[in-house]
């Protein structure tokens, strides 16, 4: 059963359906043949994956045909009538993950749509094998300034704790020697109190000797 549904709209979904579309695709290609009309009409579903209908204007690679394909999703050489090539496939599939995205596709799709539809075929990808390798890598630069910040904070937090545990170890031992001084001093001021008491005692006995004799 085949059913019609909205295009995806989401990071993960659209790479999805690209994915999926270009390995259909890819077995057409396979053939020797080129779909010449992919486009969002053109895609059904069928238990959640996509289907591509409507092979009517199928035609052999290297074959001169009179201009076809829908004008928004048709690759600029299908309307001068050249031969006939996988690259006009690849600009059909490039325009449909550019209309999921509303014409507006995140940076991280925005250079993979950009050679997919560009205007010259030799500058699009060479086969959708090269398309998938693209959107399947397509956040390796993110993936990796991610990768980059969880390591520089991992390394500060890392640096500032050992700091932190020096400096605490520091106001430990400093803590420590202050106890250890406070002790010794208090211990020489009663050294000192006990010396004077025994001083004045021996003076008391001296001066009672003195007034008896």
């Amino acid at each position: 059963f085949l059913e019609d549904r909205e295009l995806p709209s989401t990071d993960a979904c659209v790479a999805r359906l690209i994915i999926e579309l270009c390995a259909v695709v890819a077995d057409v290609h396979r053939c020797g043949f080129v779909h010449r009309d992919i486009k969002p009409g053109n895609i059904l579903f069928r238990s959640g994956r996509p289907v591509i209908a409507d092979f009517g204007l199928v035609a052999p690679v290297g074959s001169h045909e009179s201009p076809a394909g829908s004008p928004s999703y048709a690759a600029p050489e299908q309307a001068v009538g050249e031969a006939i090539a996988p690259a006009m496939d690849i600009h059909a599939l490039g325009m449909v993950a550019d209309e999921c995205f509303h014409h507006h596709p995140p940076r991280t799709w925005d250079w993979i749509i950009r050679r997919a539809t560009s205007r010259v075929a030799e500058r699009r990808y060479k086969d959708v094998e090269a398309l998938i390798r693209a959107v399947r890598r397509r956040n390796w630069l993110r993936n990796l300034v991610v990768a980059l910040v969880v390591l520089s904070v991992t390394f500060v937090v890392t640096v500032w704790g050992s700091k932190l545990v020096r400096e605490k170890r520091r106001l430990a031992e400093i803590e420590q020697a202050e106890q250890v001084a406070a002790t010794k001093a208090a211990e020489a001021l009663r050294r000192e109190q006990d010396d004077y008491v025994r001083d004045f005692r021996l003076m008391l006995m001296k001066a009672r000797r003195t007034w008896r004799d």
